[in-house]
C-alpha cells in the first residue's frame, strides 16, 4: 500500500497499534467469506512517499467448487473487480480520474499432493487509455502462483470514450474471475 492507498482502510494509523488491533484490521480488510489466519505481518516505511508491506497466510476452508474428480479455483481472491460503469446511450461529460493508481498482488496456493493442475490459464493482458491489466498463472515447487497488476491511469478522457471505458472494465471483470482446474489423484 503506497502513496493515497496506504490510507485505505486507515491502515496508515493501524500500522504502529497493536498486535489485536492490526488483526481486526485484516479481518475487516480481506474480502473472503471464510478464513482463519494463521499469521500477518505489517512492515511500515515511512519516507517521502509512505507505504506499507502487509503480508498474510491464511486458512481457507471453502477454497474451490468441487465437480466430480475436479476442483475449480478462482485465484484472485483478495482483490476482484467487479466494477462496470453502467451503460448509457450519450455520455455528455468527459471522464476524469483524478488519481492514478497501481495494484500489484501476488498470491501462492500450496497444492495437496492428491490433486494437480489440469489447465493453468495463458497470461492475460489488457491495454486500454484508461490503463493497463496483468495476470499470470505458474507453477512453483507444488504450488501456483497468481500475480496480479492493475494500473488506472490519471487524466481528463473524451466523453467518446465511454464504451471503451465500460469494455475495459468488463474485460478485468472477466480476467479476475478466470479459474483454475485442479483433478484429483485418486
Amino acid at each position: 500500500y503506497a502513496g493515497l492507498q496506504y490510507e485505505n482502510g486507515n491502515l496508515n494509523y493501524v500500522l504502529n497499534n497493536n498486535h489485536d488491533d492490526q488483526k481486526k484490521w485484516v479481518t475487516n480488510n480481506t474480502d473472503i467469506p471464510t478464513f482463519d489466519i494463521v499469521n500477518f505481518s505489517f512492515v511500515d516505511h515511512k519516507e517521502k512517499i509512505p507505504y506499507a508491506d502487509v503480508s498474510l497466510e491464511l486458512s481457507l476452508r471453502r477454497l474451490a467448487s468441487v465437480s466430480g474428480k475436479r476442483l475449480f479455483l478462482t485465484p484472485n481472491l483478495m482483490n476482484r473487480s467487479s466494477y462496470v460503469p453502467e451503460k448509457t446511450e450519450k455520455r455528455i461529460n468527459d471522464i476524469v480520474f483524478r488519481m492514478g493508481y497501481i495494484d500489484y498482488d501476488t498470491i501462492k496456493y500450496q497444492i495437496p499432493d492428491d490433486i494437480y493442475v489440469e489447465h493453468l490459464p495463458n497470461p492475460i493482458e489488457i491495454k486500454s487509455q484508461f490503463g493497463e491489466y496483468e495476470a499470470s498463472f505458474s507453477i512453483d515447487q507444488g504450488s501456483v502462483v497468481y500475480i496480479r497488476k492493475m494500473k488506472r491511469n490519471k487524466g481528463r478522457f473524451p466523453a467518446e470514450s465511454y464504451k471503451e471505458l465500460t469494455d475495459f472494465y468488463k474485460s478485468i471483470s472477466k480476467a479476475d474471475n478466470t479459474k483454475l482446474v485442479f483433478l484429483t489423484k485418486t
